[in-house]
């Protein structure tokens, strides 16, 4: 089980498919949310099916108070295509140890083509700014009826459009002469950001409280707690706060009866990615990264195992020019976290 379910949406987890304004997407949603989460927590949550993987990765980030800016590096660790058919059910495009199947051509150009980044196997999230632009666009009717999706949420879809740059540095290849690669991210206005993405939040689970209570009363399999409902409703009361950054501490906090929080440490806790910290507080859940005064925090996580050749074999043939030594690549990370700036 992933532990990001109890802090963003409920307990267990499982794939489902739900609806953004006139926008379908697979995202990892767990069984009490039949609720149709229409916007950010469904954008963020992205997972694939026979889909390009890879086995590792490290994230880097610094934030850089004076531009009120963060600051990410990322290295995708083992590139490759997944071998076996996904739950998508298409049996006659298969990838082989050599070649790409077609769906992973689309997936691995589609990154190419700018815009994209992904977090520990989409653990916790994918920034897909295709995606956050069909959403607001979709979403220019207006509030329906059923739906939580408003300006606040149009705020926040075009503050990640607006404030959130991704720049490919390009592929390499590791000691093991495994296909790896590198990007940058910055977010401008990270305040502005986490301020956003919290009012999204509070009003998404306001909004379905009354289902959360409909579901544990009728016994509904979910870990929700009366207790733990009890304690969300009463935070949402004053504007509860569930990201938060103080220098280069990030946290994401959520109020949970401490024996929903064993049961959820229990399954998912040997999950987290290096540099991830898991505790309860009080009545609260926390995962936090980073401290205040750190230099920078390096989060590394294990993903995929049944790496082969099939993605370096696509890039040396279509893309030769975008396969550098790994100095060269390597170089341009720490560069960017110190000063925000990618050198030629």
């Amino acid at each position: 089980m992933n532990v990001h379910g109890l802090l963003f949406h409920g307990f267990h987890v499982k794939e489902q498919q739900i609806t953004l304004p006139k926008l379908n997407i697979y995202v990892d949603l767990p069984p009490m949310n039949r609720l149709r989460f229409r916007f950010l927590v469904a954008c963020l949550l992205i997972p694939f099916s026979s889909c390009i993987e890879f086995e590792s990765q490290e994230l880097a980030y610094h934030y850089e108070k004076k531009d009120d800016t963060l600051l990410v590096t990322l290295k995708y660790e083992g590139i490759y295509g997944a071998t076996k058919a996904g739950f998508d059910g298409r049996s006659d495009d298969v990838a082989t140890d050599e070649q790409l199947s077609e769906q992973q051509v689309t997936q691995l150009e589609s990154v190419l083509s700018g815009g994209r980044a992904f977090f520990f196997n989409n653990w916790i999230s994918e920034y897909n700014r295709a995606g956050f632009a069909e959403a607001l666009q979709k979403g220019q009717g207006g509030e329906k009826q059923g739906e939580v999706f408003g300006k606040p949420e149009k705020k926040l879809l075009r503050a990640l459009l607006d404030d959130v740059k991704i720049e490919n540095i390009g592929f390499y290849l590791d000691e093991n002469k495994r296909l790896c690669g590198a990007q940058t991210m910055r977010i401008s206005h990270f305040t502005k950001f986490i301020r956003l993405a919290n009012e999204g939040f509070r009003r998404q689970f306001v909004a379905k409280l009354p289902e959360l209570r409909k579901e544990q009363a009728e016994t509904v399999k979910s870990f929700f707690s009366r207790e733990s409902i009890d304690l969300l409703e009463k935070a949402l009361e004053v504007d509860y706060d569930f990201l938060v950054h103080e220098g280069n501490l990030l946290r994401v906090q959520f109020p949970v009866t401490k024996l929903d929080y064993d049961r959820v440490e229990k399954e998912g806790g040997e999950d987290l990615p290096e540099g991830f910290r898991l505790d309860f507080r009080k009545g609260v859940a926390t995962l936090e990264m980073g401290g205040v005064v750190d230099e920078k925090v390096v989060l590394q996580k294990k993903c995929f195992t049944g790496y082969s050749r099939n993605a370096l074999n696509y890039i040396r043939a279509k893309h030769p020019k975008l396969l550098h030594k790994p100095k060269a690549v390597k170089g341009v990370l720490p560069q960017f976290l110190s000063f925000g700036v990618v050198g030629d």
